[in-house]
C-alpha cells in the first residue's frame, strides 16, 4: 500500500493509527469498548426472534411425538438408594429403536478417513463395530486381583448418508444376562442406543414428571434403585445379591425357578418381621419379584420375536427375488440365518445394495 495513503485505522480516542500499519485494515474502523458485546454483536429483531421461537417448538413437538411411539415398559427408572426424589430416567433398547426409527435414523458402522486433511465418514456394511476389551479389578490396598471383560461396541446413527452422531456402549461379560459374548454383545448394542437417545433427543436428566407433560406416563417402568455394593442390596435383579442359604452370593437374575420362589416366600416373611427391618429385605423382595414378572413375560416375548423372525424372512425372500438371486442360494442362505438380528442384518444389507444400484449413474 502507498505510504502516502491516509490511515483507515484510529484508536479509541480518535487519533489516527501510523500509516505503516494500514494495510492491517480495509474500512474505517472505531472501538466502542461501551457496545462491544462478543457474545451477540448484534441485536435480534422481532423476525429472528420469532424463527428461533418456531424452531423451539417444532423441536419440542418432533419429540413428543417420538415418545408417544415408545411404551411405558421400556423405560427403566434408576433411584438413588433411599432416595425417592433423586431418580433418572432411561429409555432401553427397544424405545430407542422406535423413537430413531419414527424420525427416520438407522445404525451402521462408520468408515472413518481423510479427505483434503479433514476427517471424513462413510456408512459402512455393518451395523456396528465391536471388540472384547479387559480392564484390571484391584482390592482396597491397591492389588491387582483380577480382571473384568467387557464387549465395547461402536457404531453412527445416520440420516441416509448423513452421519447424525457417533455412539459407544459397553457391557462386563458375565453379569446378569450377559452370561456369554454372543449375549453380552448384543447388550453391549441395546446399551448405545439407550445412550445415544438421550444424548440426541435431549433426555438426559429428565424425570418421570417431565415425561407425563410431554404425554408419556411411565407410572408402569420398572424401579430399580441404585446398588449399594458393600450389602448387595438393589431392586434390580441384574444386581441384587442372595447373602446366604445354598444361593449365597448369586443374582437374583441367576437364580433357578425352584430357588427364586424359596427366596421369594423367605424374604416375604422376613418383611413381615419388625426385627429384620434393619436389613431391608423389602429391596431383595422387590428385586425377587421383579425377575418373577421378568421370566413370566418372557415366553410371550420369545412368541413375538419368532412373528418378527418370520415377517423378517419373508420381507428377506421378497427382497432377494427382487434382484434376481438363484432361488437355491437363496434357500441355502436364509437357512443359515437363526436368530432375529441376523435377519435384520441380512436384510438391511440386501435393501442397501437395491438403494446402492438405484443411486448409482
Amino acid at each position: 500500500m502507498d505510504q502516502q495513503t491516509p490511515s483507515k485505522l484510529v484508536d479509541p480516542s480518535g487519533n489516527p493509527i501510523p500509516p505503516r500499519s494500514a494495510a492491517l485494515a480495509t474500512q474505517p474502523v472505531r472501538i466502542d469498548a461501551g457496545r462491544l458485546d462478543l457474545l451477540d454483536p448484534e441485536l435480534p429483531d422481532e423476525g429472528m426472534v420469532r424463527q428461533l421461537e418456531q424452531r423451539a417448538l417444532f423441536r419440542e413437538r418432533i419429540i413428543q411425538l417420538a415418545l408417544r411411539q415408545t411404551a411405558a415398559t421400556q423405560y427403566v427408572i434408576h433411584r438413588a438408594e433411599g432416595d425417592e426424589a433423586r431418580e433418572s430416567v432411561y429409555p432401553m433398547g427397544a424405545a430407542a429403536d422406535a423413537m430413531f426409527s419414527f424420525l427416520g435414523l438407522t445404525w451402521a458402522s462408520v468408515v472413518e478417513s481423510t479427505v483434503d486433511g479433514r476427517p471424513s465418514y462413510r456408512r459402512g456394511e455393518q451395523k456396528w463395530q465391536s471388540e472384547i476389551r479387559s480392564v484390571p479389578v484391584k482390592d482396597g490396598k491397591g492389588n491387582v486381583v483380577g480382571e473384568d471383560r467387557y464387549y465395547w461396541v461402536k457404531s453412527g446413527l445416520w440420516s441416509r448418508d448423513a452421519l447424525v452422531a457417533l455412539a459407544e456402549g459397553k457391557r462386563l461379560i458375565g453379569v446378569g444376562y450377559s452370561k456369554d459374548e454372543p449375549t453380552t454383545e448384543m447388550n453391549a448394542f441395546e446399551n448405545l442406543k439407550s445412550r445415544a437417545v438421550r444424548e440426541v433427543l435431549g433426555l438426559k436428566g429428565k424425570d418421570r414428571t417431565w415425561y407425563k407433560v410431554q404425554g408419556l406416563d411411565l407410572s408402569a417402568a420398572r424401579v430399580a434403585e441404585f446398588q449399594d455394593r458393600k450389602a448387595g442390596a438393589s431392586s434390580d435383579p441384574d444386581q441384587a445379591v442372595i447373602k446366604w442359604g445354598k444361593a449365597k452370593g448369586k443374582k437374583v437374575s441367576e437364580l433357578s425357578d425352584d430357588d427364586l420362589r424359596f427366596y421369594t416366600e423367605r424374604q416375604e416373611k422376613d418383611c413381615a418381621d419388625p426385627e429384620k427391618a434393619k436389613f431391608k429385605p423389602e429391596r431383595l423382595l422387590a428385586a425377587l419379584k421383579a425377575e418373577a414378572e421378568r421370566r413370566a413375560a418372557k415366553p410371550t416375548e420369545d412368541a413375538e420375536s419368532a412373528e418378527e423372525f418370520d415377517r423378517t424372512i419373508i420381507a428377506l425372500r421378497e427382497e432377494m427375488l427382487s434382484q434376481r438371486v438363484d432361488a437355491t442360494k437363496l434357500d441355502a442362505y436364509v437357512a443359515t440365518l437363526q436368530t432375529l438380528e441376523q435377519a435384520r442384518r441380512a436384510l438391511e444389507h440386501y435393501r442397501g445394495k437395491r438403494a446402492k444400484k438405484t443411486t448409482s449413474p
